[in-house]
């Protein structure tokens, strides 16, 4: 069932109803829940794409920061001749990068963690009865 592109949070409770299919008294039966999560799937998000190790670690040099030890780096080089000096600049802006690499992936396993332990209820109708489920 196609549900339509209104703004549900603007209609009220029978025109919700109507549209969705579904008698509020009664909830909707276990078949209709299995023909539903079939057809639509788990009630979850979707996950992002996970991105390359490559394009985590040049998305760091977006970072205004490393942009200005690049110049650095790039402008010694050109009027000083100075090689350890330069090397000494970009090597800061690789060691800036790994380390925000490892700040995000410690953060992204806090959030994996989190979201682990947390469990959403949804009270539902199912058959006519009240009743607790995950909200998956």
């Amino acid at each position: 069932m196609a549900a339509p592109s209104n703004r549900w949070y603007g209609m009220d409770l029978a025109a919700v109803a109507d549209a969705l299919g579904v008698d509020p008294q009664r909830g909707l039966s276990a078949e209709e829940v299995r023909s539903r999560l079939a057809a639509h799937g788990p009630n979850r998000l979707a996950a992002a794409k996970k991105e390359s190790g490559l394009r985590a670690f040049l998305r760091q040099y977006e970072d205004f920061m490393q942009i200005i030890l690049l110049g650095a780096a790039v402008v010694n080089a050109l009027v000083t001749d100075e090689a350890g000096t330069t090397i000494l600049l970009a090597g800061l802006t690789v060691l800036n990068a790994v380390i925000g690499l490892r700040q995000e992936a410690k953060a992204e396993e806090s959030v994996a963690a989190l979201a682990q332990m947390m469990k959403t209820i949804a009270r539902v109708r199912r058959d006519g009865q009240a009743i607790e489920i995950d909200a998956q």
